[in-house]
């Protein structure tokens, strides 16, 4: 994972707490985010704030210096906050992370 990501600057403000890295996709959109707990229930705390279906599209161990790393490699795909548009390199990097040839694909499906 670490391989995959590239560097941005370091924000102070990020701690290096190690948890994992969850993409949560909506129709559209992916978000790429943190969490020390359990990423299936962190989908369930974005769920309830959400007017559409969300599905955890799998979680990877990491910290929050990774996920902002992340964020800053898919900035071309970003729309706001920590969501991202399902395109392109973003696509074929989750595709790849969950060894699921059309992960995206199929997770489109369920909506």
């Amino acid at each position: 994972m670490h391989e995959l990501a590239m560097s941005p600057r370091r924000n102070r403000r990020t701690e290096n707490r190690s948890g994992s890295i969850y993409f949560i996709q909506s129709r559209r959109m992916v978000k790429i985010g943190f969490t020390a707990g359990k990423a299936d229930q962190r989908l369930r705390k974005l769920q309830i704030g959400s007017g559409e279906p969300l599905l955890l599209l799998g979680s990877v161990e990491g910290d929050q210096i990774v996920e902002k790393q992340l964020h800053w490699r898919f900035k071309n795909h970003h729309s706001h906050g920590e969501w991202f548009f399902i395109a392109g390199s973003l696509r074929t990097y989750i595709n790849k992370l969950f060894g699921k040839s059309g992960a995206v694909e199929q997770a489109q499906n369920n909506f």
